[in-house]
């Protein structure tokens, strides 16, 4: 009778409502990044107006500039997209297993933890890059990965100071060593 009971009840450490709630705060996350996606790609759209003549004959230098700033943009939007659409399958796949009868309480807990954890990364990221586009960054990606972080930064070359105060700003942020943290600079010239 007890194992039925056991049987029965959610995995040990797992509380259905916690995953339920994990489960629409990621659902949420990426219908967020979709709308910015789509937001993004809207405004970039817009029509150029007609010019002068003046200004068409310097038209080649403002396009090229144009596009440059479209591709470093489309650089950063497209990784964070590529990461939530890796994110959503891995999500996914771990559904399954907290929702399949088949698996045993030891992998269904083992599969809503590391749920919690991609919840965790996602919210950890996502406030890593709104933290350095207000430190004056054009744009960013902060990836996680267990107990170190990269962030890709749009800027110009750091010095040495900037790279250590970044290093340590965001390992406190992840909860990871400053030598754990990786700083790529991509110039967007």
């Amino acid at each position: 009778m007890n194992k039925m009971i056991i049987l029965n009840s959610p995995p040990n450490g797992v509380n259905k409502r916690k995953v339920a709630v994990a489960i629409g705060v990621v659902v949420l996350f990426l219908l967020a990044v979709k709308l910015l996606g789509t937001i993004y790609y809207s405004e970039s759209a817009q029509p150029i107006k007609e010019s002068s003549t003046y200004e068409q004959s310097a038209a080649p230098d403002k396009e090229k500039v144009k596009e440059d700033i479209m591709q470093e943009a489309a650089f950063y939007s497209g990784y964070r997209m590529e990461r939530e659409k890796v994110r959503g399958k891995q999500i996914d796949v771990l559904n399954e297993v907290i929702n399949s009868q088949e698996n045993n309480q030891q992998a269904q807990l083992a599969a809503a933890n590391r749920l919690v954890q991609i919840t965790e990364d996602m919210e950890t990221e996502l406030k890593a890059e709104q933290l350095l586009k207000s430190k004056g960054y054009r744009d960013c990606v902060v990836i996680m990965q267990g107990e170190s972080a990269t962030a890709v930064i749009q800027s110009n070359p750091l010095v040495t100071e900037e790279k250590l105060e970044l290093k340590s700003m965001l390992g406190r942020l992840t909860n990871c060593k400053a030598e754990a943290v990786s700083i790529i600079v991509n110039r967007g010239e």
